[in-house]
């Protein structure tokens, strides 16, 4: 029964993009034949798919990535840390 479930699923979401296609190219559609030439939309240029694929490959972070900016969060706690150390030492000392 849950590889039903999961089948409908999916068959659900692939007519959903597919309307999503559609809907694109009609909107397109109607507005060069109301606009014409000043119109400003445009169909998709990649599919769905491909442009969730590239913004997660965009998204992930590589290991040295990750490793550099935890070095970097750290460094400038540090930092922060010694400013406020030299900032409270000289409200102590006044």
């Amino acid at each position: 029964m849950d590889a039903y479930k999961l089948n409908q699923e999916i068959l659900d979401e692939n007519m959903w993009r597919s309307n999503m296609y559609t809907l694109n190219a009609v909107y397109v559609a109607i507005s060069m034949a109301f606009s014409g030439k000043k119109s400003k939309a445009k169909y998709m240029e990649k599919p769905i798919l491909q442009e969730e694929k590239e913004k997660k490959k965009e998204e992930t972070l590589t290991e040295e990535e990750a490793k550099k900016q935890r070095e970097n969060i750290l460094n400038m706690l540090q930092i922060m840390q010694v400013n406020f150390n030299n900032t409270h030492k000289k409200d102590k000392s006044d």
